[in-house]
């Protein structure tokens, strides 16, 4: 997944023809030893472009889509990036990064630079925000994040099946219709049901909300859904 920013002050100038662009073709072609460079060829004409700085240069890119990323999203393993131009809170002008104020048990903020200027956001529900990665991860996986402390919940050792493979245990939260947590592992994981569904505690599972019978307790906390990616959940 890429995180595209609007960004209209790309470095652009007109380098002639090197003979990186030919056969009238509209394309990226990546600057050999750059990891933010490129050349952008319309119609035979080659113009050398530079991504803003913290933002990699993806070669997959098709023309005329956005062509740079956020590191966590763009590999960069040929070349360098260009120097970065850091402010008093962004170490670059544009990326994720670690905030000020998270915490071990407020693992989940973190801060968005662009053009050098500090958003302070948080990952969704139940992530946390891990900084070797540039994105939102599970809490285990974050060294610096007290997983159980941060989801509120403890779970018992992690089994396996008779195949080896490792058992994803769901139990309930009280008073909540579509949160739950799964635990794998031995770590919990704070998830919720897709729209249209509903934790059954009969089958601690997520089914079909009009089957589900929901206690008066839930029904008057009146919890809005969450909806969770398909790789996570």
């Amino acid at each position: 997944m890429y995180i595209f920013v609007c960004i209209a002050a790309l470095i652009a100038t007109v380098s002639g023809n090197s003979g990186y662009c030919y056969g009238n073709k509209n394309e990226y072609v990546k600057m050999s030893g750059s990891c933010d460079k490129y050349y952008e060829c319309i119609e035979s004409a080659e113009f050398e472009r530079t991504c803003p700085d913290g933002m990699y240069f993806n070669p997959d890119a098709p023309w005329p889509q956005y062509p740079c990323g956020y590191p966590g999203d763009v590999q960069c393993t040929d070349g360098v990036p260009q120097a970065a131009r850091s402010t008093a809170d962004c170490p670059h002008e544009y990326g994720l990064f670690e905030s000020p104020y998270a915490t071990s048990t407020d693992c989940g903020r973190y801060r968005r630079c662009v053009a050098g200027v500090a958003f302070e956001e948080e990952c969704p529900m139940g992530l946390a925000f891990n900084v070797n990665k540039a994105a939102c991860d599970w809490p285990s996986d974050v060294a610096s994040c007290d997983a159980e402390a941060f989801v509120g919940f403890s779970c018992p050792p992690g089994s396996v099946d008779e195949n080896g493979c490792d058992i994803t245990e769901n139990f309930p939260l009280p008073g909540k219709c579509y949160s739950f947590i799964a635990c794998h592992r031995g770590n919990p994981r704070l998830v919720s049901c897709d729209l249209g569904f509903k934790f059954d505690t009969s089958v601690n599972r997520c089914v079909n909300s009009d089957l589900v019978r929901t206690d008066f307790q839930c029904e008057l906390r009146q919890e809005r859904p969450h909806i969770c990616n398909n790789d996570i959940c």
